[in-house]
């Protein structure tokens, strides 16, 4: 696995294509596309997320705004 992932669990983006381009069994290979498109809009939404530090996330969507002076 990739030293560079932060989750060590599963294979980054790049590996997954490698893994994919040398497949020739049809039903692996769709599994890791699969996998593949899912890492790659992981990547994508985290991205967007640093991108825009004031969008709602899960974690303060619940929060009220303070009151306005």
């Amino acid at each position: 696995m990739a030293a560079g992932n932060s989750d060590s669990q599963v294979p980054d983006w790049c590996e997954i294509a490698e893994r994919a381009s040398r497949e020739s069994d049809p039903k692996k290979l769709i599994q890791l596309v699969r996998a593949l498109c899912d890492r790659l809009q992981e990547a994508e939404l985290r991205k967007k997320r640093r991108a825009d530090p004031e969008s709602l996330s899960p974690s303060n969507s619940g929060l009220a705004k303070p009151p306005a002076a």
